[in-house]
């Protein structure tokens, strides 16, 4: 679309391990996330943090910057990441002009409250096991959405058991204690750096994930 090619400054990479955006800070601009992975993370003061939510390729990051507000969160790259860069400056002039993008832009925000939503619950009313098979089990869907994998293949999830905990509000020694257990059960193949995600039918049975109510993607 001739108005995106306009609208768009080009293309960002950052390197695995970076925080693309800063809890706190203002950003100048907002991003579409091209290729790779991204965890959305939130920290208390005395440094203890929480993943709120990872983002696949397709998923809009920033948007609270694009509405003139400080990060509440940052966004940390987990793999080398390649980013669409848009100006915060000129977010208005998208809503104004073009309505059809104005919808997808809200449709993703619904997406994320429904991300969100569904962890809140799981964090707040499931058990460990079902807390992690809830997350491999929509991972691999997500990713399903992006044209990642499909639903017979399994999935190479850039996640360590670090990453599962800080998503899970579990301990490293509980979520070690679980992975484990899926490990020995071939529902996953964990290594230091990845979770290879083997049976998310399974593990979606365990987690109580539907994925019929996961949200398509509607990219910008």
């Amino acid at each position: 679309m001739k108005f995106i090619r306009n609208f768009r400054l080009g293309e960002l990479r950052v390197d695995a391990g970076a925080d693309i955006m800063a809890q706190g800070a203002s950003a100048a601009h907002f991003y579409t996330l091209y290729e790779g992975w991204t965890a959305r993370r939130i920290t208390l003061k005395d440094g203890r943090s929480q993943i709120t939510n990872f983002a696949l390729p397709g998923a809009l990051l920033g948007l609270q910057a694009a509405l003139d507000q400080e990060m509440d969160h940052s966004v940390e790259a987990l793999t080398d990441v390649t980013l669409c860069v848009f100006p915060r400056s000129d977010f208005h002039l998208l809503l104004e002009r073009q309505p059809e993008l104005t919808f997808r832009i809200v449709w993703q925000a619904a997406r994320e409250e429904h991300f969100l939503d569904a962890n809140i619950t799981a964090v707040g009313r499931k058990t460990a096991d079902e807390r992690i098979a809830y997350l491999f089990a929509s991972l691999h869907e997500r990713a399903v959405l992006s044209g990642m994998t499909t639903h017979n293949d399994p999935l190479d999830a850039p996640i360590t058991q670090q990453h599962v905990a800080d998503a899970t509000g579990l301990s490293i020694a509980h979520t070690h204690r679980v992975v484990r257990i899926f490990a020995k059960e071939e529902l996953i193949a964990p290594d230091r750096k990845n979770i290879k995600i083997l049976q998310p039918e399974r593990l979606g049975e365990i987690g109580q994930f539907e994925p019929e109510h996961m949200m398509p993607l509607a990219f910008l």
